[in-house]
C-alpha cells in the first residue's frame, strides 16, 4: 500500500476541487497536473449543475484510479483518458513504461525503475 503524500503546494490554490492527497508515485505528478488543468478548464468554460469533487488519488494494479463526485460524461472520459496514459508511464520517474507484476505487486515501470526495484 503507497503512503498518502500531500498535493503539491501549487495544487491547492488552482484545484480547490481536490479534496485528498496523493496515493501513488511522483512519476505521475505531471499526467495529473495535465488532467487537473484540463478539468478545471473545463469546470470554468462549462458551469456545472452539481459540485465536483476529487475524492481519492491513487495507483491500483498499477494505473491511476481518480474517484470524484458530481462528475460529467465530459469529465469522465478525461479522466478515462488519463486512466488509460497511466499504464505505459513509468509512476516513479514519469518515462515511458509497462505494467508488471514483481512479487505479487502490480506497478508500471520503466526498465531502469523495474530494475531498481528487483535489485
Amino acid at each position: 500500500m503507497k503512503k498518502m503524500k500531500p498535493l503539491p503546494k501549487r495544487w491547492y490554490k488552482k484545484f480547490k476541487f481536490i479534496q485528498c492527497g496523493l496515493e501513488c508515485g511522483e512519476g505521475w505528478n505531471q499526467m495529473l497536473y495535465e488532467l487537473c488543468t484540463k478539468i478545471q478548464q473545463y469546470i470554468t468554460d462549462t458551469p456545472l449543475q452539481s459540485n465536483f469533487r476529487v475524492t481519492q488519488i491513487k495507483e491500483k494494479f498499477g494505473t491511476l484510479r481518480f474517484y470524484c463526485s458530481g462528475t460529467t460524461e465530459t469529465i469522465e472520459h478525461l479522466i478515462d483518458q488519463y486512466e488509460i496514459k497511466s499504464s505505459i508511464t513509468c509512476e516513479n520517474c514519469g518515462q515511458p513504461g509497462k505494467t508488471v507484476c514483481i512479487d505479487g505487486w502490480y506497478s508500471t515501470l520503466c526498465k531502469m525503475c523495474i530494475f531498481k526495484r528487483c535489485l
